[in-house]
């Protein structure tokens, strides 16, 4: 008797066990669906945002549509993105910048061979008199003073786009620090 009711002890205590066994491992199946759910749902952002990075990184500087809607967040995606598209907008400053500069040594370029052109004319038109030569070379140094200042100001706009580099060369080392840190962390959770 006492035999038997050990046994149905036991074969009550084995089901029991199987049941339970069974409701884990249905319930690690739940835990590994809804985990597997929730990081693709938080790495898909970091997809686009890499992606951005990516084309940043290849120069292409055009404002990217996709990552707009993540600089609002206020994780670490968020972060992300609003420095990526900072960097990016700096960059584009940057070559308006310098397209500026180009613009302003073109006409420099032009007044230059403008006076150099006058300067010569006069020289051969009014090589008998010393005085219209002195008058000329008057204008010629004139002439200089303002390029002289011109290439001042464009060494200077030089030097603050040297520092916006720098500047943005600091960001983008940073900002790929925080995305390799963010891939090993991912990296990691998904392991």
């Amino acid at each position: 008797v006492v035999k038997d009711y050990s046994s149905e002890i036991f074969e009550q205590v084995n089901a029991s066990r199987i049941v339970l066994g069974i409701v884990c491992g249905i319930g690690f199946l739940l835990i590994v669906l809804f985990s597997w759910i929730v990081i693709g749902t938080g790495i898909k952002p970091l997809e686009k945002v890499t992606a951005s990075i990516d084309r940043l990184s290849s120069l292409n500087l055009k404002e990217d549509e996709n990552i707009l809607k993540y600089t609002v967040r206020k994780d670490e995606i968020g972060k992300i993105a609003n420095a990526v598209n900072s960097l990016s907008r700096n960059f584009r400053e940057i070559i308006s910048t310098l397209s500026e500069c180009s613009v302003s040594l073109t006409g420099s370029s032009e007044t230059i061979e403008h006076t150099s052109g006058e300067l010569f004319e006069s020289i051969e038109n009014n090589a008998a008199t010393t005085q219209e030569l002195s008058a000329s070379i008057v204008n010629t140094n004139q002439a200089i003073d303002v390029m002289t200042g011109e290439i001042e100001k464009v060494s200077d706009m030089l030097e603050m786009i040297e520092k916006n580099v720098d500047d943005g060369n600091s960001r983008s080392e940073h900002l790929l620090q925080i995305a390799d840190e963010m891939s090993t962390t991912a990296g990691r959770t998904l392991e």
